[in-house]
This record gives C-alpha cells, structure tokens and sequence, in this order.
C-alpha cells in the first residue's frame, strides 16, 4: 500500500508502489547523511501480543538489520502502550493498526493537523495543509462521481509525505443468519467508518 486507502478508486494509478530495495534504501541514508550505526538501537514497541504480529515485527527488524539499523522488539500491553505512544508521546518506532474502511474521510482521524491526541489520532502532529484542504472538501462533495479525483489527490501526499509506512490491508468476513432482513452490509478491509442502517433490521417471522 502506498496510502491508507484501500478503496481501489481513491488510488491514483500513477502512485509509487515503494517496490522493496535495498540498495536503494542504503543509497538515501548516504544522501541524507544518516550513518545507520549513529541512530543505534531503536525500539520498536507493539500493543499485539500474537505469535503472527511478533513474526511480522521480526521481519521488519530484519529487513531493517540488512541496511544497518538496529530494532528492538517490545510488545507491551494496552493500557502501557497507549501511555507510552499517546499520553507520553515517548515512542520511537511503532507497528499499530489503522482502519481505513470505504469512505476516504478516515484520513482526517489520522492525519488532520488539528486531530491532536485524544480528539484524533495524530499524537506526532503531522500537518500538510493541502491535506487538510482536501480532506475538507472531500467530506463536504456530495456528489460519488468527484469525490475519487479528491482522494486520489489526498492518497498523493500520504504517499510522498509517509506519516505512516502503509504495508499493507487486512480482509475481513461479516456473516447473518438468512432470517435477518433489510440488511445491509459494508465490506470495510481492515475495519472503519461507515454505515450499515442496523436500525432497519429486522427479524423475519
């Protein structure tokens, strides 16, 4: 993923897909003149505790270890977490989830430079405000058939400002019982904002 979205009509097709290199990786650090071994051991902390996140976060150290940067691996409970990344503001690397769903307006949870901790989830103040602007007029077009063009442009700079390094979506299955009627169900990988009329439901006799 090079943006949060995964809602394939907000991707434009023209987006870096950030294909996995090394050397390439390597070549910036010496552009930017960042020595590697200088930064030393950055501790990568976690609110999953699985098997499979652990696994994940292995790779990614790594991954890291083949360009010369050093990763600790803490997995840590909920509440010390949320202390540490939110209230403390204290952590220097994080593997955490972010739902997207189908409406491109999530973003404004994320990445807003006024949706600060605990209003929103942007603890590391991020700010672009061409962001903003189309995140504004993104939720504020009524129309479906222009508002892709929007997020498109919002995908854009998520991808060449990376608040986040996006890796990549979950799917997710939602399953009824043939007796509910007027259902309606939003697919929504990796989970989000979006609406799905519960209070139409109905059991049918």
């Amino acid at each position: 993923m090079s943006c949060l979205y995964g809602n394939p009509s907000f991707i434009p097709s023209d987006i870096n897909k950030y294909e996995y290199d090394p050397e390439k990786a390597k070549a910036l650090l010496k552009e930017a003149n960042i020595d590697p071994a200088s930064l030393g051991e950055i501790v990568m902390d976690t609110y999953y505790n699985d098997q499979l996140s652990l696994d994940v976060m292995t790779a990614f150290q790594q991954d890291l270890a083949a360009i010369g940067i050093k990763i600790k691996i803490q997995q840590m409970d909920g509440p010390s977490w949320t202390k540490r990344y939110y209230n403390d503001n204290a952590a220097e690397m994080s593997f955490i989830g972010g739902a997207n769903g189908a409406d491109g307006h999530r973003a404004y949870q994320y990445y807003y430079s006024t949706a600060l901790w605990p209003k929103g989830g942007n603890n590391y103040k991020f700010s672009n405000p061409e962001l903003d602007k189309l995140l504004d007029q993104g939720v504020a077009e009524m129309d479906p058939a222009k508002r892709p063009a929007i997020y498109q442009q919002a995908c854009t700079i998520m991808s060449q400002d990376l608040p986040w390094v996006f890796m990549w979506q979950t799917v997710r299955y939602g399953y009824v019982a043939n007796k509910i009627g007027n259902f309606l169900f939003t697919p929504a990988p990796g989970g989000g904002s979006y609406y799905d009329q519960s209070e139409k439901w109905f059991i049918r006799k």
